[in-house]
């Protein structure tokens, strides 16, 4: 979403919701009475849907359809009807699922190589 004039974007997915804020507003009166609104620009993620940077991680296969996204300016809120999304597949293996075989292996042969030179020079 384009973040210029939004205050914040809220993701509905499949009854979660998350929200991106992008801007935050402190209301002031001034000296005659008039209510005005001083906002300050922001990035911040809160909610449900699991996210990351500027994407949404979505467990399971992407149903568009369960997909809401709300934008709200300082004056009103409309649904988005048309938009788009990339999506990139995550084959679903974690960072320990290299990490932790890769370590075993240099520690195994670091035990072998102690080992070795321990039986030479003893």
């Amino acid at each position: 979403m384009p973040s210029k004039g939004l205050t914040k974007v809220a993701y509905e997915y499949d009854g979660n919701v998350s929200e991106h804020v992008l801007m935050i507003g402190e209301r002031a009166t001034d000296k005659n009475g008039v209510k005005y609104t001083n906002f300050s620009t922001c990035d911040y993620w809160r909610g449900d849907v699991p996210y990351f940077g500027n994407s949404l991680f979505i467990k399971g296969p992407l149903d568009p359809d369960k997909l809401k996204v709300t934008a709200y300016t300082p004056y009103e809120n409309f649904e988005v009807i048309d938009f788009k999304y990339t999506l990139h597949e995550w084959d679903g293996q974690s960072f320990a699922g290299w990490v932790l075989p890769f370590l075993l292996k240099i520690g195994v042969m670091l035990f072998v190589l102690w080992r070795i030179l321990r039986t030479m020079f003893s």
